[in-house]
């Protein structure tokens, strides 16, 4: 009985041994992850830019269950984290089936800012909607600063100046692309992505 014990005593150091170099030495992202997970970096950076390093952030997104979606989450995660003033308040998920090719309707949106209007900034993965100027004027005033990743030149450019997106990021044209293999998740991110400002939108196309 007593070496049964030992046995088992020594198993459970063995696993919290495990678990301690597992969290001290996580496991490097791959090729696959690295990219979103710059995504995620420079949303979060983005954020607290917008809201000058203290406010309240709420998140629209659809449900992370893949690679990509998980590491761009946790990109977004753990670099928000270190902007110590900066707290998540709310996160509005939207399964596939209720978005128009992964973009909100104007009606969604407006939900969530009606919710959520303690918000000071708000990330969306979904990108923007198609605003118009009478549904601008609906919008509670102020509105909370958006931040978002998206691929419409033209919703961006609309929301930018209407004065709600604060930041956006687009894919990156394809010219002048990096030849040297990126080494980390921003590295990965110049090399597919741009970071789209009001002070940069007017190059978009």
């Amino acid at each position: 009985m007593k070496t049964l014990k030992t046995i088992g005593a020594v198993f459970l150091i063995l696993i919290a041994l495990a678990w301690l170099q597992r969290s001290l030495h996580p496991k490097p992202l791959d090729d696959e992850a690295m990219p979103p997970y710059g995504v995620g970096q420079v949303l979060a950076e983005a954020a607290a830019k917008a809201v000058h390093e203290k406010g309240r952030v709420v998140i629209i997104c659809m449900p992370m269950t893949s690679v990509r979606g998980l590491a761009q989450m946790q990109g977004f995660q753990e670099t928000l984290a270190l902007h110590k003033n900066i707290k998540t308040v709310g996160t509005n998920n939207f399964n596939p089936s209720e978005t128009a090719i992964g973009c909100l309707s104007f009606e969604q949106f407006a939900a969530v800012v009606n919710k959520d209007s303690n918000a000071d900034v708000i990330v969306s993965f979904l990108g923007v909607t198609s605003f118009s100027e009478a549904q601008i004027a609906m919008l509670p005033k102020p509105s909370p600063k958006l931040v978002v990743m998206d691929w419409n030149p033209r919703d961006v450019q609309r929301g930018m100046k209407a004065g709600l997106v604060e930041a956006a990021v687009m894919s990156r044209r394809l010219t002048g692309i990096p030849s040297d293999h990126p080494k980390t998740p921003h590295q990965w991110f110049d090399r597919y992505y741009d970071l789209v400002t009001p002070e940069s939108s007017g190059n978009l196309q």
